[in-house]
């Protein structure tokens, strides 16, 4: 009886984000946009969210390898209005498959902003592709294996072993000229680089004073400690903002840098954690004030003038 109570108990669990997102009205929806897949093709997947009016969705930058997929191209989201008073925020991601069988995509993890600023996690479900492979097996009559000598009896031309041996070229010719074709672009930006680029992309949203103050925050704290990681080597991801503190001090970060970093994570922590709005200017500063820190640190070296080790030498 009690295994059963422990039972019952963890299904209820497991169907409470379920519910929770029924009684939102918040809808995740994931197309493959192409019937016939082989290996190498261009695969559209559309991710479409219904949601509540007003509300925003925030897509995580996916990196080039995605599970067994390799990611082409990640659209910007559109948001459209539905005839029931909701709306559809939509992007389209395109992976391509370079080996045959099955291909699942991850759990998409999005994050979703309220009317009220409150922040949740909602889930896109993993898809399962089927990747067909390009050769086509249309011989399958079985042979008996023969030996080389009555190979050699039976024809004393070598034209037949050339043209194999050509044909054999040609077919790992033509598999790497399409592999060439479809490999998935890189992302060839700095993460400084990157950084201003997701910080310009956060400005040009139309952002609403109330609606999307969390959503501003948890995007400015994701993209300064995205930075602090892959920027400057600091695993800014594990600690919190005290913590970082501690560790910006250690690692001998400029006083003010790190004053600057601190204060912007504090913003944000108290507008995420505690929903405080009250510092409306500090909240206004938060992206000019991210995109100096990136941009001051760590400084770039100028290069040398030439003929400076020369001129050292020489006594007035």
């Amino acid at each position: 009886m009690k295994r059963i109570l422990i039972i019952s108990v963890a299904l209820l669990m497991a169907l409470l984000p379920t519910v929770a997102l029924a009684d939102n009205d918040v809808k995740v929806d994931v197309h493959v946009g192409r019937d016939h897949i082989t290996v190498g093709d261009v695969i559209p997947l559309q991710i479409a969210v219904t949601h509540p009016q007003g509300w925003r969705v925030a897509f995580p930058k996916l990196d080039t390898q995605w599970g067994d997929l390799e990611i082409r191209k990640q659209d910007a989201p559109t948001i459209t209005a539905n005839a029931d008073g909701t709306e559809t925020t939509t992007t389209e991601i395109d992976v391509t498959a370079f080996r045959p069988g099955s291909a699942t995509t991850p759990e998409l993890n999005l994050t979703l902003a309220d009317a009220q600023g409150a922040v949740q996690n909602v889930y896109a479900a993993p898809v399962t592709l089927q990747v067909q492979s390009v050769l086509k097996a249309d011989d399958q009559t079985l042979r008996d294996i023969k030996a080389q000598a009555e190979l050699w009896q039976l024809t004393s031309s070598p034209l037949p072993f050339a043209g194999s041996v050509v044909l054999a070229a040609g077919i790992l010719i033509g598999a790497a000229a399409l592999a060439w074709k479809h490999r998935p672009p890189q992302d060839k930006r700095t993460p400084r680089e990157r950084a201003l680029d997701e910080l310009k992309e956060l400005d040009a949203l139309a952002l609403d004073e109330k609606m999307n103050v969390k959503f501003l925050s948890v995007r400015v704290s994701e993209i300064l400690r995205a930075y602090l990681v892959d920027g400057c080597g600091i695993s800014a991801r594990d600690l919190t903002t005290g913590e970082l503190a501690q560790e910006l001090k250690t690692r001998g970060v400029p006083p003010e840098i790190a004053a600057q970093m601190i204060a912007a994570l504090r913003v944000c922590d108290d507008v995420k954690f505690a929903n405080d709005i009250s510092d409306k200017q500090a909240i206004q500063n938060l992206t000019p004030l991210t995109r100096q820190i990136v941009t001051a640190y760590p400084q770039v070296q100028a290069p040398a003038q030439r003929g400076s080790r020369i001129l050292q030498g020489v006594q007035p």
